[in-house]
């Protein structure tokens, strides 16, 4: 039997060279500044908490997921699962803010998932002040 690490990687192996004539995913960095937030409240984007499972724990957006790199790492299967139940087509990760660079690593690996994704680099500096979750 394979290891959830083993079948994440076939299946990106598979988007990679199956994508013949179509067009391959884009991996986009927006630089959405706080004039640009649209997407906080989009019903078709998932937002996708990039910081440590801590931080989120204390403080996030109602609508959005906790996936790190660390995350994607130990267990893609469980990852690509909570992506797939949200039943969004854009997701849009953030993390701290510009100098966190864990939202393009999460983007990175979810690139070729078909998804189309968006980092905004401004992060929870900006974020935090929309409505959250309490802790």
């Amino acid at each position: 039997m394979k290891t959830s690490k083993e079948l994440f990687l076939i299946f990106l192996l598979l988007n990679l060279f199956s994508c013949g004539d179509k067009q391959k995913p884009k991996f986009l960095i927006n630089n959405l500044q706080q004039n640009n937030l649209d997407f906080v409240v989009d019903e078709s984007v998932l937002l996708v908490d990039s910081r440590s499972k801590k931080s989120y724990q204390y403080s996030h957006l109602n609508k959005s997921i906790n996936i790190t790199p660390e995350m994607i790492k130990s267990n893609p299967s469980e990852v690509m699962r909570r992506i797939n139940s949200c039943n969004h087509k854009k997701l849009v990760i953030y993390c701290y803010g510009n100098s966190c660079n864990k939202a393009g690593l999460v983007a990175q690996h979810l690139v070729y998932t078909g998804l189309d994704i968006s980092v905004y680099t401004a992060g929870w500096q900006i974020l935090q002040n929309f409505q959250t979750a309490p802790p």
